[in-house]
């Protein structure tokens, strides 16, 4: 299972230093959790960035996600930007 980290790196860095191990080891059986899938959400909708959506999201669909049901993904995206734009000081771990 991959994290939000790593997952990330493969978005904004295809030719990175995670894309040619994962191309190693092969990209089968791939899984990042529900919660990765809403912080890279989050991350683009913060960032006012669609194309940082689309990216996500492409690279989302090459694996599989664990269950966190879609609606509570982007609900759960929507309230942290929210929540963040309100409090701005607060953290990545106050959530």
């Amino acid at each position: 299972m991959l994290d939000t980290n790593i997952v990330s790196d493969l978005i904004e860095n295809p030719a990175g230093t995670v894309a040619p191990n994962i191309r190693r080891v092969g990209a089968v059986g791939l899984e990042a959790s529900g919660i990765v899938a809403a912080e890279l959400r989050f991350s683009g909708l913060e960032r006012g960035s669609p194309a940082l959506m689309r990216k996500a999201e492409g690279v989302l669909s090459k694996m599989i996600v664990a269950p966190f049901e879609t609606p509570a993904v982007l609900l759960y995206a929507e309230i942290r930007l929210a929540l963040k734009r309100q409090r701005p000081e607060w953290g990545q771990m106050t959530f």
